[in-house]
């Protein structure tokens, strides 16, 4: 189940992410110390995919950080923490699956083929 990129900016106002936007990891959530999770990312042919693709998770500074790439029919579970975000990307660095999970939990991300809209 994918959770809605949803978080709290620093005026404790509600802010809901588009499908790609530039996250961050969230060092000041006291939750995110403590709770772990587990992120099944799965490059899905199925539903389109016919090319590698890479996944990073988000840093505090917003840079990605380079985590696995699949190739189609690929997969593999990654450990996390509440309210860090990660990024799958294309061959040419196009958002294709955006996922920040804000509960304790497991998280599965099927990657199909990118659909159309905007880089």
């Amino acid at each position: 189940m994918l959770v809605p990129a949803v978080f709290l900016d620093d005026h404790g106002r509600l802010q809901i992410l588009s499908r790609c936007p530039s996250p961050r990891s969230d060092r000041d959530v006291l939750v995110a110390i403590f709770e772990f999770l587990d992120v099944e990312f799965a490059a899905d042919p199925d539903l389109g995919l016919a090319e590698r693709v890479t996944v990073y998770w988000i840093d505090f500074k917003g840079a990605r950080v380079f985590y696995n790439s699949l190739a189609p029919g690929e997969s593999y579970t990654q450990q996390t923490y509440v309210t860090h975000p990660w990024i799958v990307v294309d061959d040419d660095g196009r958002c294709l699956e955006l996922l920040v999970p804000n509960a304790a939990g497991t998280y599965a991300v099927p990657i199909g083929a990118r659909r159309n809209g905007p880089a």
